[in-house]
């Protein structure tokens, strides 16, 4: 067997592992009669399925601990080991090299059942990353509100296309992301909507390839995640739903024209941003943004640890002013960082959410941001 195509099917299955689970959620199993790695938590279930036909003279079953095994084929040299149960032990040869792992008792799987409102779609892998690199970052890890820990994906269909968006929001922060995808749609429904766990999808992102094929199946109890590539056939993660009712985001979403609107550069806003945080109060991390539409001027100003004045050039496409909108200047940068390209800011009063846009991009791909008091 191939020792580099089975350390990375491990570490992938490894990653749906929590050290704080009881010990029988520990192992990793090994399944080569019906081409199966897997493990995982009760929250997140992760396995790679494969072509078991060139799997003979190995084990057909086998449960190790998982962390036990990708270290032994971290340390490998060869490129091609042997397995073998021996003494109620998982034995491992390379050269002159052997290693033998207890064999454990333990999980083998979560039970998840498809609801009949499911939705399954594919997007290509660049789609996925975009989408899910320009949202997850504004989930809240281990939140009190399990929701805000997932991304929601709500995907529509738009006369005869689909749309999934993808959304994450911690109170404070909303970020907004369309990717064209195909598939279907519950026929009563012009709209389906699943969670993803951001932590344990983001766990895996460095497994997906531009070129992979992501398949999503969403429904109201649980979600399946499924990576396809062409050397291993296929890496899933499968989760039941977390308890709780996504946040209405659309119920925030502006709907009124703004008072300000202007078109920036993305990295000249974002490096005057990282610019002005530099005197910062330490608790606050409070930046005032003031826009002047006659000079087409953005002053960001921090009173701090000294204080800062950065300028930063955009084309105004209203004539009006704003002055003293506040913003943590940490959230602003983080709502800057996934877009690319030509901004668009709007901004309503200071008491009012900021928005930043990718301007050129046909579908949605922005983060609305509140202000400080």
């Amino acid at each position: 067997m191939n020792r580099k195509w089975l350390y990375e099917c491990v570490d992938f299955v490894r990653r749906g592992i929590v050290q704080q689970e009881p010990p029988e959620w520990q192992g990793i199993n090994l399944d080569f009669a019906v081409g199966k790695i897997s493990g995982g938590s009760r929250e997140s279930w992760h396995s790679v399925l494969f072509d078991s036909e060139n799997m003979s003279g190995i084990p057909a079953r086998a449960r190790v601990d998982g962390s036990r095994l990708s270290e032994i084929l971290k340390v490998l040299k060869h490129d091609e080991i042997g397995m073998a149960i021996v003494e109620n032990c998982l034995q491992i040869k390379a050269g002159t090299t052997e290693f033998n792992l207890p064999l454990l008792e333990g999980a083998t799987g979560i039970a998840l059942e498809v609801s009949a409102d499911s939705c399954k779609i594919e997007l290509r892998g660049d789609q996925f990353l975009e989408a899910w690199n320009a949202v997850a970052w504004a989930a809240k890890p281990n939140a009190a509100n399990y929701v805000l820990s997932c991304v929601g994906v709500f995907v529509e269909k738009i006369k005869d296309r689909l749309q999934a968006l993808f959304v994450s929001t911690d109170g404070r922060r909303l970020a907004v992301c369309g990717a064209d995808c195909v598939g279907n749609v519950p026929k009563d429904s012009k709209a389906a909507t699943g969670l993803l766990l951001a932590k344990r999808i983001g766990n895996a992102t460095p497994f997906i390839g531009p070129n992979d094929r992501g398949f999503l199946l969403l429904s109201k109890a649980s979600t399946f995640f499924d990576i396809v590539r062409t050397d291993v056939a296929r890496f899933r993660i499968e989760s039941p739903s977390p308890a709780g009712k996504f946040p209405d985001w659309r119920s925030v979403e502006p709907k009124t024209s703004p008072s300000i609107q202007g078109i920036f550069e993305a990295q000249e806003l974002a490096s005057g941003l990282r610019a002005a945080s530099v005197t910062a109060d330490n608790e606050t991390r409070r930046v005032n943004l003031s826009f002047n539409d006659e000079e087409n001027l953005l002053v960001a100003s921090c009173v701090g640890v000294g204080t800062s004045k950065i300028r930063i050039a955009y084309e105004a496409m209203t004539a009006s002013r704003l002055e003293g909108l506040g913003l943590n200047t940490d959230y602003a940068s983080d709502s800057v960082k996934p877009l690319s390209g030509k901004i668009e800011v709007q901004a309503w009063a200071r008491e009012k959410p900021i928005l930043f846009r990718e301007s050129e991009r046909i579908l949605p791909k922005w983060v609305l941001l509140m202000p400080l008091a």
